[in-house]
């Protein structure tokens, strides 16, 4: 919970007082419309005169998008946490959240190049939002997620290129699986530090473990599966790391005390969804044995399960504890923790055990996935726009 101080109250409306508030409800907002988006270009019911269009929209818009907004969300809110000093709030909170809106609406129009220099000003935002903080607080061991940021923005601009250059030289499928590498990084890093916490507070009497040794394994795989998906001469490669560290990412997560969990579904959620970052990188590697498997199953265990799953469960505690509410899922919030491992089951599963239903599967998954986040709004929506219960700032 954050140590506020005076200097860190706002005056204004409530939803600009702390990061999670506005990218929150921008993010699940957009987790609903894109789908939506992507489904009537899928369907051919719209096209869209842009740069980005069809699938290469779709998997930025999810990655770069979605994803990268409940992460700004989250940082500009944990480092205010961990360093005691103030992240952007007001109007300097308002700016990058436009920054980031512009780039969404631009994407869908003729003039969607500008998008890039708006989505490039949003990553800029959140990474110098979080660098001050660091610095002025001496908290130089979470400078790295700084670098993560800006690494983000980097193969953004490298994604964009491909597509702008019709280059041939860079696969834009592969851009976008870094991205989600990152992403999955980022989830390990964080769940690292804090799960076994969340477990032992969360679920009295278990002893979750967590070794140093293990979780540094564990993102070394990430990145070297994430370097073997990227470089096409060292694909032989890539089916082993990936099962080893599908292998690495389960160990941990059984170490977790995951089972003991069932009991409280803000916890078990989280638990959940982690277990889709093993299964995801397994079919990964099944994907480069067997190429009647579909590559895009893996991904999408990855985007679903684990994205989608623990950014829903991460934006469900972030904002009960620093709206000041208790930290106990509501009905509600608990089916919408169903729904969306069931769009992820619907999406990796179906298309395997039936695949002569696979727009059926697609649709259903989306529906689902839809149905979540509308959930999410409904619940929190009011709870985001309005001042804390306990009077304390954020």
């Amino acid at each position: 919970m954050i140590n506020a101080k005076p200097a860190f109250q706002q005056e204004g409306a409530a939803v600009w007082n702390l990061g999670f508030r506005p990218f929150y409800l921008a993010g699940a907002a957009w987790a609903i419309i894109s789908i939506a988006l992507w489904i009537l270009q899928w369907q051919g019911v719209i096209v869209l005169r842009s740069h980005l269009a069809g699938t290469a929209w779709h998997m930025h818009e999810m990655i770069f998008g979605y994803a990268f907004a409940v992460v700004a969300g989250f940082l500009l809110t944990a480092v205010r946490a961990w360093t005691n000093q103030p992240t952007p709030t007001g109007s300097s909170l308002m700016w990058i959240v436009v920054a980031w809106l512009f780039a969404r609406v631009l994407y869908l129009t003729p003039w969607s190049l500008a998008g890039i220099v708006f989505e490039t000003l949003f990553f800029i935002g959140v990474a110098w939002g979080i660098a001050v903080p660091i610095h002025r607080g001496g908290n130089r061991q979470n400078f790295f997620f700084v670098m993560l940021i800006a690494f983000a923005a980097l193969l953004n601009l490298v994604f964009h290129y491909s597509l702008i250059a019709a280059s041939a030289s860079i696969d834009l499928r592969s851009i976008a699986i870094a991205g989600l590498d990152l992403l999955c990084f980022i989830i390990t890093i964080v769940s690292g530090r804090v799960m076994p916490m969340f477990t032992r507070n969360g679920a009295p009497g278990t002893n979750p473990k967590s070794y140093p040794q293990l979780e540094k394994a564990a993102l070394i795989g990430i990145f070297c599966t994430g370097v073997l998906s990227f470089v096409t001469t060292l694909q032989m490669w890539l089916a082993p790391v990936a099962f080893i560290t599908s292998g690495l990412l389960f160990t941990r997560w059984i170490l977790c005390s995951p089972l003991a969990t069932w009991r409280n579904p803000i916890l078990w959620i989280l638990h959940a969804s982690l277990l889709w970052l093993p299964i995801g990188y397994a079919l990964r590697a099944f994907a480069a044995i067997y190429p009647s498997l579909a590559s895009s199953i893996g991904v999408h265990a990855i985007t679903i399960g684990v994205i989608g799953g623990l950014t829903l469960a991460m934006m469900t505690r972030t904002a009960r504890g620093h709206t000041g509410r208790n930290l106990r899922a509501s009905k509600l919030e608990t089916v919408a923790y169903l729904t969306i491992l069931a769009s992820a089951c619907i999406r990796v599963f179906m298309p395997m055990i039936a695949p002569t239903f696979y727009i059926e599967s697609v649709l259903a998954s989306s529906l689902l996935w839809a149905a979540s986040f509308s959930l999410y709004l409904w619940v929190f929506t009011p709870w985001l726009l309005a001042s804390r219960l306990d009077g304390k700032a954020g």
